[in-house]
């Protein structure tokens, strides 16, 4: 009997195996919030029938054997039960496979919100039609300037985020980045109109504002008189996603997903499919009357996470790539162990001390692309600083606000995503307690990072970088690079030789 319950429990551990298989042979990247349910699920439901076959044979075990017909229905019993959790197993990681496949239609929302043949064929047309040349009558300006005009960024933390000051005080909640505004100019001879706003998701994105009036779909079509302009304000709401994490099991996976995102820390092991925040992508077709080109497509990208700092933050990579770069981060949740000691191998990353102009007739511009540390106190604002060759005092480039410290494209006192600076030697960044030059740091080690920065076709960008921090020789240093992030226009790294 021996063999037999270990020839039982192989099988059923083959297919709990098989099940895994089965229910992760998905493209992970193309709806990963499903894809971490397949994660789960398979394995959690297999070692529930591995347990309860264990029950049933530890109870079949104790009762007494009188006669070679009882023997013989106890070993028929266990191997009916043998079969049958095998078969549950293959089954659920099969059902899993193919419920993920036909839930997958283009983003986390499995349902289209263009739902009749006229929808169909306005995304038709805007797919043959988005490689002709723009139309100069009709202009689209993202007021968020970055990464393109046709491109909008956004991210959103699922439960609001803040911290408490005393028993009875809180800071403010932390600020998202879930609003983004088009400016739609019309620059024809005649009106413009917009027939109708068509999300290629549900439930994901929606039509806020119209001239920074509340509206709804309803308000469509809307007409643009010649050179005039309609501001476009739209909302991340990621209520499909929302919906979709509702049932209380859901929070356990993602508690389970923290705790191995820690794990792996402290192991200096990390996974693509441990995450905790996640990558949405899609797109709105503006169908209008435009004769040359009547579908306008904006492409949207969103970061969503489920609650803020810690191991709920996105990793550097998945911010970049929000932003269409292509960028090699070279790492994942951290360093790879390198713990800031030098450049990440097999990445885009260089060597950088200092930093200086490469056009001199032009100034250097710095766009905050994210911060991702400490929030929502005032303790927690790093203002970006900048420091010469020959000065090394900082001075402030970049105003911050304290709500803006768990999210892309952060606020700034200021009002813009940006800044512009003239230095006329060699300089320095300093990012909250990390300078760009490593002698300047905790342990002489990389506080700073700097990357080439790719576009989205993986060309490199002339004299672009992207740069990203960590916390230095702090008890929250680990060496994630994300606590705030910057774009770089007009540079060119210096690297001082050492001894």
């Amino acid at each position: 009997m021996r063999l037999n319950l270990r020839a039982s429990l192989l099988l059923i551990i083959l297919s709990i195996a098989g099940s895994i298989y089965f229910a992760t042979s998905v493209n992970f990247r193309e709806d990963e919030l499903e894809a971490m349910l397949n994660i789960f699920v398979a394995p959690i439901f297999g070692v529930a029938t591995l347990l309860f076959f264990l029950l049933i044979y530890q109870v079949t075990n104790k009762i007494p054997i009188r006669s070679l017909n009882q023997l013989y229905r106890i070993y028929r019993q266990r191997k009916l039960a043998v079969v049958c959790f095998v078969v549950l197993n293959l089954v659920t990681g099969l059902v899993l496979k193919i419920k993920f496949s036909l839930y997958k239609t283009g983003g986390v929302a499995a349902i289209q919100n263009y739902n009749n043949k006229q929808d169909q064929h306005v995304f038709k047309y805007a797919t043959l039609r988005t490689q002709q040349q723009p139309d100069e009558g009709v202009t689209i300006e993202n007021a968020d300037r970055f990464p393109s005009n046709n491109t909008l960024v956004f991210s959103l933390i699922q439960n609001p985020f803040r911290k408490q000051t005393s028993p009875n005080k809180y800071s403010p909640y932390n600020s998202n980045h879930d609003e983004v505004t088009i400016h739609v100019v019309n620059n024809r001879s005649n009106q413009l109109i917009i027939k109708r706003a068509v999300f290629s998701d549900n439930g994901l994105w929606s039509i806020k504002k119209i001239n920074n009036l509340l509206v709804d779909a309803t308000v469509f079509p809307i007409t643009i008189d010649r050179n005039c302009t309609a501001d476009i304000t739209i909302a991340f709401t990621a209520d499909a996603i929302k919906e979709k994490v509702h049932p209380f099991w859901w929070k356990g996976i993602f508690r389970m997903q923290y705790y191995l995102l820690a794990a792996g820390k402290s192991l200096n092991l990390q996974s693509d499919i441990i995450n905790n925040s996640f990558n949405i992508n899609g797109n709105l077709c503006l169908d209008t009357n435009d004769e040359f080109e009547p579908v306008k497509v904006i492409y949207l990208n969103s970061i969503w996470q489920y609650n803020g700092e810690g191991f709920w933050e996105p990793e550097l990579q998945r911010i970049i790539t929000a932003f269409n770069l292509k960028t090699n981060i070279g790492f994942k949740n951290f360093d790879n162990g390198i713990n800031g000691d030098k450049i990440t191998p097999m990445s885009d990353e260089v060597e950088a001390d200092y930093l200086e102009k490469a056009n001199l007739g032009m100034p250097v511009k710095i766009t905050q692309l994210a911060a991702y540390h400490g929030c929502c106190l005032a303790s927690d604002i790093d203002t970006l600083k900048f420091y010469t060759s020959t000065n090394a005092k900082p001075q402030n480039i970049l105003y911050p606000v304290a709500q803006a410290g768990q999210t892309i494209l952060p606020g700034l006192k200021d009002k813009n995503r940006y800044a512009l600076f003239n230095p006329t030697e060699w300089f320095g960044l300093k990012i909250g307690s990390s300078y760009l030059t490593r002698k300047m740091n905790f342990e002489n080690k990389i506080g700073v990072r700097v990357w080439k920065a790719f576009d989205y076709f993986g060309k490199r960008i002339e004299n672009c970088y992207i740069v990203g921090s960590d916390y230095l020789g702090t008890p929250g240093t680990n060496y994630d690079y994300q606590d705030n992030v910057y774009y770089l226009e007009n540079v060119r790294p210096i690297r001082v030789l050492r001894n």
